[in-house]
């Protein structure tokens, strides 16, 4: 993807990137981030948003579908990063109930490290079903991926 960080004008080249991707682009009015540009993009209820030369992506990915996105991208050179991380970050590693900030409170638990949730979710004191919830994508064969498998498994995000 070409750096679009200051460019002006890069309304067209993001509809571009979001139509080929199957992504609704969505007219917000000038952001003030590293792109100036006017647009997101919505895929059912994940939020796409450019990046200098990426797409950062929020949602609830579930783990058994980020699992199988993650394998992928390393076989075909995706560059799908999970939480916006290097290549090797698993989903795993950031894979938590949607609910988190509400259980760690529960327990009188602020600012914990994810070794301290992952272990409290091994010993069964922070449950639920766990998601990934943000992804940087570095190339439209990546964010073409993501979306056929948002469709393919009926992600709602």
């Amino acid at each position: 993807m070409i750096n679009l960080a200051g460019v002006r004008g890069c309304d067209k080249t993001i509809r571009s990137e979001l139509k080929e991707a199957g992504i609704t682009p969505v007219h917000v009015g000038m952001m003030d981030g590293e792109v100036p540009t006017t647009l997101i993009g919505k895929r059912n209820n994940f939020i796409f948003q450019r990046g200098w030369s990426y797409w950062m992506v929020e949602g609830y990915m579930p783990l058994v579908i980020a699992q199988a996105i993650h394998k992928e991208s390393l076989d075909r050179h995706l560059d799908i990063r999970v939480a916006g991380n290097s290549e090797d970050t698993t989903p795993e590693e950031w894979a938590f109930p949607k609910d988190l900030m509400e259980q760690c409170a529960s327990l009188n638990l602020t600012f914990p490290s994810n070794e301290d949730i992952h272990a409290l979710i091994k010993q069964g004191v922070i449950k639920g079903e766990r998601y990934v919830d943000s992804y940087h994508i570095d190339t439209q064969e990546g964010l073409n991926f993501l979306v056929e498998m948002i469709k393919k498994f009926g992600v709602i995000g």
